[in-house]
């Protein structure tokens, strides 16, 4: 199972940005504290943390399609992650480096449902909880 560029960038740098945009959400609950902080902002830590192992297999399907063996990527994905600043360069890499070639398999309705889903149901759990607490 491999990714092209374009089902990295559809699976993994959306989910980025959605948490991305969830984190910087969560700031503002946490400071503003207005009625349902609590269960939104753990709604959106949740949210953050299922984004992330999300992008995690993103990238490693799309490590595959680059050719890199399975010690290589552990091994790149934990020095980005402990590092963090090259978090950006590697999703960079990731989405313009050349790939090995081949037919990738087709993108299957349910794996874009669970994106869709991915992105907009973090939303509406939110909206629920600052509704109910």
């Amino acid at each position: 199972m491999r990714d092209t560029r374009l089902q990295f960038i559809a699976f993994g740098l959306l989910p980025v940005l959605n948490a991305l945009a969830l984190f910087i959400h969560s700031i503002f609950i946490v400071t503003g504290s207005t009625g349902g902080a609590g269960a939104s902002l753990v709604v959106a830590l949740l949210a953050v943390l299922v984004m992330a192992m999300a992008v995690l297999l993103a990238g490693v399907r799309r490590a595959r399609d680059l050719g890199w063996s399975g010690t290589t990527t552990t091994v790149v994905f934990a020095l980005s992650i402990l590092l963090v600043m090259p978090i950006p360069l590697l999703l960079a890499w990731l989405c313009f480096a050349p790939g090995q070639g081949g037919e990738p398999e087709p993108t299957g309705v349910a794996r874009v449902l669970r994106l869709v889903l991915l992105l907009v149901m973090p939303w509406m759990l939110i909206l629920v909880a600052r509704a109910v607490g």
